[in-house]
């Protein structure tokens, strides 16, 4: 009857394992479906502000004026001479931040427009580059998915007794 108890630890581990996976990844997909693909046809303009996490780089901010106004992009890169166009960028857009509002501030003394004139100019959100996924992130995710199929190996090897 021992026996018995101890087969089902190995099906009991794999189907806790499989849930805490499944509802990590549920969870993540409402992110994943903001992102989207938006294709830049004028050519990008560093700011030249780029924002930090601590110490760790997160994007630098550009700007171009299009026929709907003035528009943000943070971007993960660093050319300080700017981007040319057609650009294909994977983000999601947000509404302005405090760092966007200094931006748009700094942008309105540089030129000579009041921070209301550059408002009135641009979109009340700006575009977010999707980060890549780092390298330790993108093996914690391939480990995740080995354990998650060696779970589902370990369970029907389990039924199959």
């Amino acid at each position: 009857m021992t026996i018995k108890k101890k087969h089902w630890i190995h099906f009991i581990i794999p189907v806790i394992y499989l849930l805490l996976f499944g509802i990590t990844i549920l969870s993540s997909l409402p992110s994943l479906k903001e992102q989207q693909v938006v294709k830049i046809k004028d050519d990008l303009l560093y700011t030249g502000y780029d924002t930090y996490n601590g110490t760790q780089y997160i994007g630098s901010y550009y700007y171009t004026f299009t026929e709907d106004g003035l528009h943000f992009y943070l971007l993960n890169t660093r050319k300080e001479t700017g981007i040319p166009s057609p650009k294909l960028v994977h983000g999601h857009y947000e509404t302005c931040t405090k760092e966007v509002e200094e931006l748009k501030e700094s942008i309105a003394s540089a030129t000579g427009f009041t921070k209301e004139e550059i408002d009135q100019l641009s979109s009340n959100c700006f575009f977010l580059e999707q980060v890549p996924l780092a390298l330790s992130k993108k093996i914690a995710l391939i480990l995740s998915i080995a354990l998650a199929l060696f779970s589902v190996i370990k369970i029907i090897l389990f039924l199959r007794r």
